[in-house]
């Protein structure tokens, strides 16, 4: 892996892409201690909180036949992976790739794919509460790191390099061994499997039990009337049916 840091930066991710136009980015880790700008799934916001917390970006050239949602898969179980050895904790994935530690969000994963001269990539941005001691008033509800779950302070850049060796370790076991292997490991450590869970979807709310992932990465719902539903992480956001409050589910 190429490492590459960045004394400041608006987002990491924003940086790699246009790193892409003129370079192979294939192998690059790009992170910094003080990103301004940074985002998470859909376009929203991602604290850093400088030091105390890991930013990164990793480009992978993409495989003629590697799909944006199994990438997701992968992503998300490298780093939980990374994350639980690292720290010997029970971690487990919100579908698609949030980590999350005692019921609290603590890395945070997005997945894009990119055209560029050299090819197509997938270009990962990882954010990691490490060593964390409080979030701003509209997280602090939701997110958590290892320091408030352990009560140490942990090494921040040993856990990035674990995280960026995990994160090829799993794509060269993607190109090499196939999707189905992965999945099954992702399946293991998937806290929405047999849950209560609401798909929000645009405007709409589909409300079920999560049942299973499938061979392309996509969640399957078993909704209220008995019906299933695929859905793909690109297009919709997961809660557990008692994070959402009020809802109306519709759709059957």
């Amino acid at each position: 892996m190429n490492f590459m840091h960045l004394p400041e930066t608006a987002s990491t991710n924003t940086y790699l892409k246009e790193l892409a136009v003129t370079s192979d980015i294939h192998g690059t880790a790009v992170y910094t201690w003080n990103q301004l700008s940074g985002y998470g799934r859909h376009g929203r916001y991602w604290f850093s909180d400088g030091a105390n917390s890991i930013a990164v970006s990793i480009g992978l050239k993409a495989p003629s036949d590697a799909e944006f949602a199994p990438m997701s898969i992968v992503a998300g179980l490298a780093v939980a992976q990374a994350i639980s050895g690292f720290a010997n904790l029970d971690v487990g994935l919100k579908w698609p790739n949030d980590i999350m530690l005692d019921g609290g969000k603590v890395c945070g994963i997005s997945c894009e794919r990119i055209s560029a001269e050299a090819g197509a990539y997938f270009v990962l941005g990882i954010g990691v509460n490490v060593n964390n001691a409080q979030f701003p008033n509209e997280l602090a509800a939701v997110a958590t790191s290892l320091f408030i779950k352990t009560g140490r302070k942990w090494s921040v850049q040993l856990l990035l390099n674990v995280i960026v060796d995990s994160v090829y370790a799993c794509y060269n076991r993607l190109c090499t061994e196939g999707f189905a292997p992965i999945l099954a490991d992702y399946r293991r450590l998937c806290i929405n499997l047999g849950r209560d869970c609401v798909i929000l979807c645009g405007d709409r709310k589909f409300r079920g039990i999560a049942i299973d992932i499938d061979d392309t990465g996509c969640i399957i719902l078993q909704k209220e009337c008995g019906a299933t539903e695929i859905f793909a992480s690109g297009e919709v956001s997961l809660r557990c049916a008692d994070e959402t409050g009020g809802y109306n589910a519709t759709g059957c």
